[in-house]
């Protein structure tokens, strides 16, 4: 058995499923633990679905609530109130500091494109886009009209092209 010890195993030939029924103002929670006496050790995270709200939630580190579904199937990062299909937050204050979104790549090997807002200080605030070879070369950042084949702004380190317009750099 490649998994180990196995406590709970739920098998059919067809279908097969796993219910957890709780009270209609309670939650139904699948807890993972790696301890048995009280503490931090003996609740280490959660999967939780809030039946009188309607909403799911993945916890880390004890209760800490890291990722939200709620009824309308929005998806909350770091926000506990998701009002759009996905919402990255962090924190509630203007100043909690940058959020940042990597697309490809490793830290390892850093060929990365990056979406950051920057909420760090009063004159810092900003949406930057980073996209990086890896060795230290910029590529293009280019953006399309709404058909997918027209090219109409292209920014790289050589300055900014509007359709074929160059803008100083």
């Amino acid at each position: 058995d490649p998994f180990g010890k196995r406590q709970l195993t739920v098998a059919s030939s067809s279908s097969a499923h796993l219910e957890i029924r709780s009270g209609t103002s309670a939650s139904g929670i699948i807890v993972f633990t790696d301890g048995t006496s009280g503490g931090t050790d003996s609740f280490k995270g959660q999967i939780k679905y809030n039946q009188a709200n309607d909403f799911m939630t993945f916890e880390t580190n004890g209760s800490n609530e890291r990722l939200r579904i709620d009824s309308s199937g929005n998806v909350g990062i770091g926000d506990t109130n998701p009002d759009s299909l996905l919402h990255i937050g962090k924190g509630t204050n203007a100043d909690d500091g940058a959020v940042t979104i990597t697309i490809g790549g490793s830290s390892v090997n850093a060929r990365q494109s990056t979406i950051v807002k920057n909420n760090v200080g009063g004159s810092d605030r900003a949406l930057e886009f980073h996209a990086t070879t890896g060795s230290g070369n910029h590529e293009t950042i280019k953006f399309f009209s709404d058909t997918g084949s027209s090219q109409i702004v292209n920014i790289n380190q050589h300055g900014l092209t509007f359709n074929t317009d160059t803008a100083a750099a």
